[in-house]
């Protein structure tokens, strides 16, 4: 195990690096290709500004980016980088990119989710690509949605549509399939029918969205 007083003992980071300004505990970390690499222990409070966190326990602080490879995070700022898996408890995320993982409690500002399970807290605004979403709160962002060439999210909060670049409404989007109009892709191909299916996929999923919260009055 290797402390972070034996690493600037040895010279390998200096006594004004991040890590050594943090307050740690039991902490099993090393430096690989001038990498910070955490392997185990508790991070109490500070700023971690890069590098990767294999496992332990966060318990508050600032992660501002590097890539999270598995632990528990308790509480405390994600402010942005990657998260591969592990068990979200508590915090607010800022930014960054969500591979898979477990989702407690706390607050996302944005980013991006693409897989993993969400059992409660609030939803802010960013882009949901796929998981398992058990409870809590969204008040804004995007939800992916069907498979085809053009990434195609629904908004339930603005009532919107995305395929691609492209944001309408359902009658804006309506009268646009039902026109001759093209952008990219041409009509009558492969790709422009599971466009279109996709499409009426996120039309069905708002038009339940209404239909749930006009029931919830």
């Amino acid at each position: 195990m290797a402390k972070i007083e034996e690493l600037v003992k040895k010279g390998i980071i200096k006594e004004d690096h991040w890590l050594n300004l943090a307050v740690t505990e039991s902490e099993d970390v090393d430096i690989i290709d001038n990498k910070v690499v955490w392997k185990n222990g508790y991070w109490k409070t500070g700023t971690w500004e890069g590098g990767s966190w294999d496992d332990g326990t966060w318990e508050d602080g600032y992660w501002k980016d590097g890539i999270w490879e598995g632990g528990s995070w308790e509480g405390g700022s994600w402010e942005g980088g990657i998260w591969k898996r592990g068990v979200w408890k508590r915090g607010t995320w800022e930014h960054g990119t969500w591979k898979d993982g477990i989702w407690k409690d706390g607050i996302w500002k944005d980013g991006f989710w693409e897989g993993g399970l969400w059992k409660n807290g609030i939803w802010k605004d960013g882009f949901w690509e796929g998981g398992f979403w058990e409870g809590g709160s969204w008040e804004d962002g995007y939800k992916h949605i069907g498979f085809c060439k053009w990434k195609v999210y629904l908004n339930e909060t603005k009532n919107t549509v995305k395929i691609g670049c492209k944001e309408k409404t359902v009658d804006e989007w309506e009268e646009w399939f039902a026109s001759d109009k093209e952008y990219e892709t041409k009509r009558g191909t492969d790709s422009f029918k599971k466009i279109e299916e996709s499409y009426k996929i996120a039309r069905f999923a708002l038009k339940l969205k209404r239909d749930e919260n006009a029931m919830s009055k």
